[in-house]
């Protein structure tokens, strides 16, 4: 079982939220968000369990960052990492639905 913390419980986090509620072998932890006004909130059915930098509570879990713009994702994972994060802790979603045309690269 992969127990996952989505960093960022904005509308891309909601739709990982979704993909991950569909997968037999993962398990949605909650949410940790910078944003005050997502302080104590349930999104997409689980807990903001706080900020970022409470990623210290979860040393367990595996993350997932969701932050919808790339300049954001960037400079989240640079505090996780001087937080101590390592690579091994970052997970990765595709959701096994998606559908990639021929003309796609």
């Amino acid at each position: 079982m992969k127990h996952v913390v989505i960093i960022a419980a904005g509308g891309l986090g909601r739709e990982a939220a979704a993909v991950i509620s569909r997968l037999p072998h993962w398990d949605l932890v909650g949410f940790l968000d910078d944003d005050p006004a997502q302080a104590d909130r349930v999104v997409a059915g689980k807990q903001v369990l706080g900020s970022v930098a409470d990623v210290r509570h979860h040393p367990d879990v595996s993350l997932l960052v969701c932050a919808g713009k790339g300049q954001a994702r960037r400079v989240i994972v640079a505090r996780l990492r001087e937080a101590g994060v390592t690579e091994d802790r970052f997970a990765t979603l595709i959701a096994p639905d998606v559908h990639v045309p021929a003309s796609c690269s």
